[in-house]
């Protein structure tokens, strides 16, 4: 058997694009576009290799702008700003690619509605899913090409794709790595009176700020991540906008993925493919994880 492990918008992207020779085992929910609306960039980055995929979810694709916002001024050069914002998020753990992932992503294009997708499939996969869900539950153990499951089944497989996030695979695995993360905290604000001076996404430079970024999601919603949750976030963020509605507020655990991307020679060796979560890359977008499902496809 072929198996899927996750339950979010990349395992059900898998499912899509692998097809039925795949067995999709659902696992939890996808922890950016279970909201809506969602709590990160809610579109996918353009690749001409998932081009014919994505026609079915788009037209045309949209310009995206990345501004820095670095002592009152907003920036659209990194090279200044780029080095202490890495070190903002990531503290010492900076991913050795982060710096020139961020500086080719000041302006692109991207296409199609996150949240849109992701209901798409759920709702084409729903009676395969909630009928994997009942049947296999989810993962204990995964020894030996065989995957145990809390449901007592235990699944033979050829291969799997895991999108999970790799502690949990590693926990099933039963491999010790010392993983580097840190907790997003969102906030999600109503406002007309911010001006990106034509960016999509701010990333804030300054340390005595607590949050690192503001994603706009429209002329009207933005939303705010912060390292660390932020006591009385109204009378805070009154310090920055003129009047806002605080919509809501939620904590991601481990959001972002810190340090190096680890290489686990274990894995490959028991035909274990890592895509998304599983990859451990904070810069890994959905738009990658769909290239590498097409290319996976390919190669049968």
């Amino acid at each position: 058997m072929k198996v899927i492990l996750g339950g979010g918008l990349v395992a059900l992207l898998a499912r899509d694009i692998l097809g039925s020779d795949w067995t999709i085992v659902p696992i939890g929910r996808s922890r950016f576009y279970s909201f809506d609306p969602p709590i990160v960039d809610n579109y996918i980055i353009k690749n001409d290799v998932i081009d014919e995929y994505m026609k079915q979810y788009t037209i045309i694709p949209l310009l995206y702008r990345t501004g820095y916002s670095y002592c009152g001024q907003i920036l659209f050069n990194a090279r200044v700003p780029i080095s202490p914002f890495l070190l903002k998020v990531y503290g010492s753990n900076i991913p050795s690619h982060a710096e020139a992932y961020w500086l080719s992503r000041m302006d692109h294009f991207g296409y199609g509605n996150c949240c849109d997708i992701y209901k798409s499939l759920q709702d084409k996969y729903k009676s395969e899913v909630l009928a994997n869900n009942a049947k296999f539950g989810i993962p204990i153990s995964i020894k030996d090409h065989e995957i145990t499951t809390t449901t007592g089944a235990h699944t033979q497989y050829e291969s799997i794709i895991s999108t999970v996030p790799l502690s949990a695979l590693l926990k099933w695995v039963g491999i010790d790595y010392d993983l580097k993360a840190k907790d997003v905290h969102c906030f999600h604000m109503r406002t007309d009176a911010l001006d990106f001076e034509g960016a999509t996404k701010l990333f804030v430079v300054d340390q005595e700020i607590d949050f690192y970024e503001v994603v706009m999601l429209d002329r009207l919603n933005y939303v705010f991540h912060a390292h660390k949750p932020i006591d009385m976030p109204g009378k805070y963020f009154m310090k920055f906008i003129k009047r806002f509605d605080l919509v809501a507020e939620t904590k991601i655990e481990g959001a972002i993925q810190c340090g190096p991307i680890p290489e686990i020679p274990e894995l490959d060796d028991v035909n274990i493919i890592r895509v998304g979560s599983s990859v451990w890359d904070d810069c890994l977008d959905v738009g990658s994880s769909i290239k590498r499902l097409i290319k996976a496809g390919h190669a049968g």
